[in-house]
């Protein structure tokens, strides 16, 4: 706890000159700072929470969780969700991680090192190479093929991929006397690492140099490796299991930080890379072939899950709920910066080749003055609406009206370019006009915008009543009428909202998928006119035809998503790269351009959401919408525990967003 009298009354009593230029999230920074060098804060210690803060400092909680998110970044604290926010033990002598070498691990363990370097080349960047560095297609990069030995044994072969503009000189190293980690970070510091493990069976060609066989399961490490805000190096790290014969793996030649922020329960190191298990990532780049039922490896790792991100092959219900929710606020926050670019040269000047990340808008273009990880105003109404289903238990429309006009209808004016976001909608700007200025009630403030942004908060609805599909339609259908009264709309908003229900409950976005939703139109749970019996036959002679009492026209709604589903999957037709899918489907802002391209990338990157949510954000236009619904989708199928660490790190309040996708989630068992 700090002390009665707070650090910002001190500064008074001192007479500092709080007008000169120091931002207060950085006095906030220097308080925290000075205890910990002080010792005061010591390793573990628990620091203030926010809210203390913003009240002593007299600021916001977002600038005090500024603060903090920066220290946490830089090492010297650590978040623990629902516990708190804890010094590290991080060395104060550098801020720099210490990196470890696999030269030097050999050599410390009385063993000799070699190696034998089998390219060493500048090369155009495939597809994968491409996302996975964020360059373009046929960018001139450098690459390295190095098999490293321990007492002639080979133990790693490590193939490495390094983006020219922040190592320019790399390809001129002499690998025989040094490492590619030495190499990175003598060129730039070292600040964030990203990285799977998982068993797999090799190529022919790699199973060669590692002198094991391609029947044999191999570790494989896939890792990027960041300097601030770039990608600097992209690698594969394969290790056989006949490692074991030489000395156990050892900590490999990539860059992974030894000491980085770690969780206060001191979680074990992984036995293959040698950082905390903490720090682990699941993102899942598929190379090689991974073996199902692998029988144990003599080096498996012996990381336990962290408690940002858990690595899971079966997600349970919550954790797919849950999925679904964050990955809706991870998407809406990746468009903050480059939402609504039509022209895409305009886009890669703005924000380079492949946006990475969270990223700043510009001062001129909407959202204006909002920072990199916070929510549109699109993010903000979903996270009332869920505020009022977790508080209330259910959909209660009296209180969500309630919170619109209350918190979010007094700070608008009607005009695009204001309020909370940086930007409201067209759809919210006539229902504040209807209903502020006109003063209509809530049953007569629908407009006809033909946009997502019904969707866009509505999918919370899905989640909560995703096992009771009539309940979901209702609440879907009224909550939608609030704002967007256009019954194609309707019909496609609960058709989405039906589409992630199912992914929640565990099926996965594929050809099959429609012919269940159809089965609940069959058996009058989704309210959609349907004539055609079984796998969309003909209807028999002299059944009457169903009532249309309501009920949508047609339930093409609920087929569009399996026909997509079937391309995505269809070897002969591709869209590459995944971001030009919005260049086929169309990058406005109608729902009818928006869906067909969300239903790809979910279908096509099922369980790869990184991929999912870039190629969306990449793709320009309507990205906002298209990374936000694409994210539920694909968190639904992938899980809580799927989605990368960095993405939640990075999100502002990902503490409260996680709770809040939490507690929704456990309304579900």
């Amino acid at each position: 706890m700090l002390p009665a009298v707070s650090f910002w009354d001190s500064i008074i009593r001192k007479g500092t000159d709080m007008a000169a230029p120091v931002p207060r999230y950085r006095q906030i920074e220097e308080f925290l700072l000075e205890k910990i060098r002080s010792g005061t804060y010591s390793a573990h210690h628990q620091i203030p929470p926010e809210e203390q803060l913003a009240r002593d400092f007299r600021v916001s909680r977002m600038t005090a969780n500024k603060a903090i998110r920066d220290l946490v970044q830089d090492g010297y604290l650590v978040r623990q969700p629902g516990l708190g926010t804890f010094v590290t033990e991080r060395s104060t002598k550098s801020s720099l991680p210490e990196l470890l070498n696999i030269a030097t691990e050999v050599s410390g363990r009385g063993n000799a090192y070699s190696n034998e370097i089998l390219r060493c080349e500048a090369i155009d960047a495939d597809d994968e190479v491409a996302l996975h560095l964020g360059v373009r297609l046929g960018t001139r990069i450098f690459h390295t093929a190095i098999v490293h030995r321990e007492n002639d044994c080979p133990i790693q072969l490590e193939e490495r991929f390094v983006n020219p503009k922040w190592v320019p000189r790399y390809l001129e190293a002499d690998f025989t006397r040094t490492t590619p980690s030495d190499v990175l970070a003598a060129a730039c510091p070292i600040s964030d690492v990203e990285h799977v493990v998982e068993a797999v069976l090799v190529d022919a060609g790699t199973a060669s140099s590692l002198s094991t066989a391609t029947t044999t399961p191999c570790l494989q490490v896939v890792r990027r490796t960041w300097s601030g805000e770039h990608i600097i190096s992209y690698a594969r790290l394969t290790h056989p299991a006949t490692a074991t014969n030489c000395a156990r793996p050892c900590a490999t030649a990539a860059d992974t930080p030894r000491q980085s922020a770690q969780t206060a329960t001191h979680p074990p190191r992984c036995a293959v890379t040698g950082s905390p298990a903490g720090d682990v990532r699941s993102t899942r780049y598929p190379r090689a072939k991974p073996v199902a039922g692998t029988p144990a490896l003599p080096f498996r790792p012996t990381a336990v899950p962290s408690t940002e991100v858990q690595t899971m092959t079966d997600t349970t219900l919550q954790d797919r709920a849950a999925g679904a929710i964050l990955g809706a606020f991870i998407g809406d926050a990746l468009g903050l910066g480059p939402h609504w670019y039509y022209n895409l040269d305009e886009l890669r000047r703005d924000y380079g080749d492949w946006i990475t990340s969270y990223t700043t808008p510009k001062p001129e273009r909407y959202h204006g003055g909002m920072a990199a990880g916070q929510l549109s105003q699109a993010g903000l109404i979903l996270r009332m609406l869920l505020q009022s289903l977790t508080e209330r238990g259910e959909y209660d429309e009296a209180d969500f009206c309630r919170r619109l006009d209350e918190d979010l209808f007094p700070q608008l004016d009607g005009t695009p370019m204001h309020g909370p976001g940086g930007y409201t909608s067209q759809s919210i700007r006539e229902a504040w006009r209807r209903r502020v200025q006109q003063g209509l009630p809530w049953s007569q403030t629908g407009g006809h915008a033909d946009t997502t942004e019904a969707i866009e908060r509505t999918l919370a609805l899905a989640v909560r009543y995703a096992r009771e599909p009539r309940r979901l339609a209702e609440s879907i259908a009224r909550n939608t009428l609030l704002t967007q009264s256009d019954e194609l709309v309707l019909s496609l908003t609960v058709a989405y909202g039906a589409v992630l229900a199912l992914l929640v409950q565990g099926e996965k976005l594929d050809a099959h998928l429609s012919g269940k939703l159809m089965h609940l139109v069959k058996s009058d749970e989704l309210p959609f006119h349907a004539v055609t019996t079984g796998e969309l036959q003909a209807p028999r002679r002299g059944e009457a035809e169903p009532s249309h009492v309501g009920r949508f026209a047609s339930p093409d709604a609920l087929l569009t998503p399996s026909f997509i589903a079937r391309a995505a999957a269809d070897p002969d037709i591709r869209i590459e790269p995944a971001w030009k899918v919005s260049l086929v489907y169309g990058m406005p802002c109608a729902v009818y351009h928006v869906l067909p391209a969300v239903y790809y990338l979910a279908a096509r990157f099922s369980d790869d959401f990184e991929s999912a949510v870039l190629h969306a954000i990449n793709g320009g236009g309507q990205n906002q919408a298209r990374a936000m619904l694409t994210g539920a989708l694909v968190g639904a199928q992938c899980g809580l525990s799927g989605i990368p660490g960095r993405f939640i790190a990075g999100l502002e309040h990902a503490d409260q967003l996680r709770e809040l996708a939490r507690t929704l989630a456990s309304h579900l068992s």
